[in-house]
């Protein structure tokens, strides 16, 4: 399986803050789908730029930092995308 945002790489401005990331899942085979925010794990690589919590960004201030999302499970699956605050 492999995870991929539907946007890449993602803008996140005053207007948009609080935005919600949208992950699909990918299966080796059938269709892609959105998994369940309970399953996955997100992280910001910058704090003190923006936050990340079930998916939903919040800026901090301008910058940019890497949004990591994991689902861990049977196999475990990672996905990053930048982000760019402005």
């Amino acid at each position: 399986m492999a995870l991929a945002f539907t946007e890449d790489p993602m803008a996140l401005t005053t207007a948009s803050s609080p935005k919600t990331a949208t992950l699909y899942a990918i299966p080796a085979t059938g269709s892609a789908f959105i998994p369940p925010y309970a399953d996955i794990t997100w992280a910001s690589s910058d704090v003190t730029k923006f936050t990340v919590a079930n998916g939903i960004l919040t800026k901090v201030a301008v910058g940019s930092g890497n949004l990591t999302a994991t689902i861990t499970g049977k196999n475990t699956v990672t996905t990053q995308t930048v982000v760019t605050v402005s």
